[in-house]
C-alpha cells in the first residue's frame, strides 16, 4: 500500500467519502480525489468538516485521524489503539517494578543526553570552540552519571542540568545568526527558533504516538514520566531521545541556512507563532527530512522511531518475564 499524511490547516474544508476516495475541497473551489488506502492519516489543524462515513472509512482501513491546534499542540487521536492484553500485562508489571522501571528511565535519558553530545560534537568539527568541548565532555560525563542513580526523581534532576548545559550551547551554535538565542522557552515560545523547536516537537509527538500505536503498546504507561491522566507519559518517554536527533538538527539547520526569518512569524501577547504559509513550507520540510535515512543507516528517520519502539515492546516483554536482555544498538551516530 502506498500511504501517506495528509495535513488539513484550511478553515472550512470539507471531506467526504467517494466510492473508495476521499473527496476533500476546500473552501476557495480546490479539490482533490485521494484513494482511501493512501490516506493512512489525516492530520486536521483547522475548523474542518468530515462526515461520519470518511471517518469510519479511514479507521476500517487501519488508518488514524490527529488533531493538531493550529501551534501544533497534539490535542487528541482516533484509530490505531492496537495494543494486545499481554502487552499491557508486561507493561504494568515493568511499572510497578521499582528496579525495572528505573533501568528503562535511566537507558531513555542515557541516550537522550548523548544524543545531545553528539549533535554538538558533529557541529564543533567546524566551530572549533573550547566551551563547546567543555559542554561535550560535561554530557558524557552526565549520561555516565544516569546508571548510578537510584530513583527517577535523581535521574531527572540530570536530565535537567544536561538539558540546561545543552541549550545553553545553542548560543555559540547560532551566534551568527540574525535571531539571537536567548535560551529555551515555551508555552508559549517567544522566538522564531524556539517556536520552531516547539512545533516541531509536536509534530514528532505525532509520528511516536503512531509508532506506539503500530506496536501496541499503551502511551498511557511511561516509565521515566509519571502516569498523569492528562498525558500520554509513554510518548514522552520515547519522544526524549529524538528530540535532539531529529528536530533539534533540523531547526538548527533550517536556521543557520536562513531559510526562517523573522518576518515568517506572527508576534502576539508575549507569544511567537508560524503564520500560515510558513507553517505549512515547515511542515513539508519536516515531513521530507524525517523520510530521509542518517548517513550510516540503511532506513530512514520514521521507521527508526518505530524500530525503538519495537524494542522497547521486546525489552519490556523480555524484563517483565525475567529473560535474558538482548543487546540492540539502533540508533544511530550521526556522523553530519
Amino acid at each position: 500500500k502506498n500511504m501517506s499524511e495528509i495535513y488539513l490547516t484550511k478553515h472550512g474544508t470539507d471531506i467526504r467519502k467517494q466510492g473508495g476516495l476521499l473527496l476533500i475541497k476546500t473552501p476557495d473551489g480546490d479539490s482533490k480525489h485521494i484513494p482511501l488506502n493512501y490516506a493512512n492519516c489525516l492530520i486536521i489543524m483547522a475548523a474542518v468538516q468530515i462526515t461520519y462515513s470518511a471517518i469510519i472509512a479511514i479507521l476500517r482501513n487501519n488508518g488514524s485521524i490527529i488533531y493538531l491546534s493550529s501551534s501544533g499542540t497534539v490535542l487528541g487521536e482516533l484509530g490505531q489503539k492496537s495494543g494486545t492484553a499481554r502487552l499491557l500485562v508486561c507493561q504494568l508489571k515493568c511499572y510497578l517494578n521499582k528496579e525495572t522501571r528505573q533501568q528503562i528511565a535511566i537507558n531513555i535519558v542515557k541516550k537522550k543526553i548523548l544524543a545531545q553530545r553528539n549533535l554538538l560534537r558533529i557541529k564543533n568539527k567546524y566551530l572549533q570552540s573550547s566551551e563547546l568541548e567543555k559542554t561535550i565532555t560535561e554530557l558524557k560525563l552526565l549520561a555516565k552519571a544516569t546508571s548510578n542513580t537510584l530513583n527517577i526523581k535523581k535521574l531527572m534532576g540530570i536530565e535537567g542540568i544536561a538539558a540546561k548545559k545543552y541549550f545553553e550551547s545553542y548560543k555559540i551554535l547560532l551566534a551568527k545568526n540574525e535571531i539571537v538565542w536567548h535560551g529555551r522557552n515555551r508555552r508559549p515560545a517567544t522566538d522564531p527558533i524556539n517556536s520552531m523547536l516547539s512545533f516541531g516537537y509536536s509534530l514528532l509527538e505525532k509520528d511516536v504516538r503512531r509508532a506506539i500505536s503500530s506496536i501496541g503498546l499503551n502511551s498511557s504507561i511511561g516509565f521515566l514520566h509519571e502516569i498523569d491522566y492528562r498525558k500520554e507519559s509513554l510518548v514522552y518517554d520515547i519522544m526524549e531521545v529524538f528530540r535532539p536527533l531529529i528536530v533539534d538538527r533540523l531547526v538548527l539547520k533550517l536556521t543557520n541556512l536562513g531559510s526562517f526569518t523573522k518576518n515568517d512569524f506572527i508576534y502576539s501577547d508575549n507569544s511567537c507563532l508560524f503564520n500560515d504559509e510558513s507553517r505549512k513550507r515547515f511542515i513539508m520540510i519536516y515531513e521530507q527530512y524525517i523520510l530521509k535515512r542518517p548517513s550510516n543507516k540503511n532506513i530512514n528517520f520514521k521507521d527508526i522511531i518505530t524500530l525503538e519502539t519495537k524494542n522497547l515492546s521486546i525489552q519490556i516483554r523480555e524484563k517483565s518475564q525475567n529473560k535474558k536482555q538482548t543487546v540492540r544498538k539502533t540508533l544511530p551516530v550521526l556522523k553530519n
